[in-house]
């Protein structure tokens, strides 16, 4: 999140969004910070985003839960509560896009079919489940990702 709000400018220069999805938060919280930091930081993603592009729609895609993050699994849980009750309370185009119950087992564990050997990023069997629950939101946001 950190890097992304950082780097906003830069990524940013030459688009002209009528969306945008992150996913972000991951990383911040992986080297030590804690959910108030990763909330602060998106409230000045939601920021930046305003300021250059309007009340265009933001998702944010829940940080996801992986096996070699686990002792942080309390973290993240609170990250993505944290920003949710945000986006909940401010309303507007931001919505939350949640993948980390899908990616979950019967006992709140991570299902290990949809990462990688390494226990931390996405295989192509998460990727396609991410797809499927981040378009089933767009649509039920009714929001276009491309310009028609």
């Amino acid at each position: 999140m950190a890097a992304c709000s950082w780097f906003f400018d830069r990524v940013f220069t030459k688009l002209n969004p009528v969306s945008i999805i992150i996913y972000a938060g991951d990383n911040d919280l992986g080297d030590g910070k804690n959910p108030e930091d990763v909330l602060m930081v998106f409230k000045l993603m939601i920021q930046y985003v305003q300021q250059r592009y309007g009340d265009i729609p933001l998702g944010f895609i829940s940080i996801k839960p992986s096996i070699k993050r686990w002792h942080i699994a309390d973290k993240i849980k609170q990250t993505n509560y944290l920003i949710k009750e945000l986006i909940t309370k401010t309303g507007g185009n931001s919505f939350y896009i949640n993948v980390y119950d899908s990616m979950t087992d019967a006992n709140g564990y991570p299902k290990t079919e949809l990462l990688q050997p390494d226990g931390l990023h996405v295989s192509k069997k998460g990727y396609r489940l991410w797809k499927e629950i981040i378009l089933n939101s767009v649509a039920q946001q009714n929001l276009k990702l491309l310009r028609a």
